[in-house]
């Protein structure tokens, strides 16, 4: 009986291991090897929910060689993203002179798994209204007393 307790216990110390391993295979090694399509995919559905309202298009490869492969809208303002399933990817030709031209006019990056907080971190500063300079109510009143006696 005795052997058999100890097996138990040895065997649920096992499966604990296995467990953690199976874990961080599944997070670190399968999310490096992601395919770029359902990287993609999983970024879409993020920048949906970061950006409410937002349209996400799609750009066709064949139309032009090089173009990002999503143009996200919002508001009067967008971004372009080329998904890449990791940092070191082949880039295509083309790809770098895009993004370079497209970052200079809004907002353009490469983004892949290693990357995508930084990344998303800048398309949120990019995409956010400028706001105009708000006054307190009380200088606002204030400047609005000088103008009229400077008119009088």
């Amino acid at each position: 009986m005795s052997y058999n307790r100890g097996r138990d216990s040895c065997a649920s110390k096992f499966d604990l291991d296995t467990y953690e391993y199976l874990s961080f295979y599944f997070v670190y090694v399968l999310e490096a090897n992601m395919k770029e399509s359902v990287f993609q995919k999983r970024l879409i559905k993020k920048l949906k929910s970061m950006f409410p309202g937002c349209i996400i298009m799609k750009t066709d490869p064949n139309y032009i060689q090089g173009i990002p492969d999503l143009l996200i809208l919002f508001g009067n303002r967008w971004a372009a993203l080329e998904c890449k399933k990791s940092k070191k990817a082949h880039h295509q030709p083309n790809q770098d002179y895009y993004i370079k031209l497209m970052n200079r006019m809004s907002f353009a990056s490469f983004i892949s798994p290693e990357n995508e907080r930084e990344v998303l971190d800048e398309i949120q500063r990019a995409l956010q209204p400028k706001r105009q300079a708000r006054v307190s109510k009380s200088k606002s009143t204030k400047l609005v007393a000088l103008r009229f006696r400077k008119a009088s």
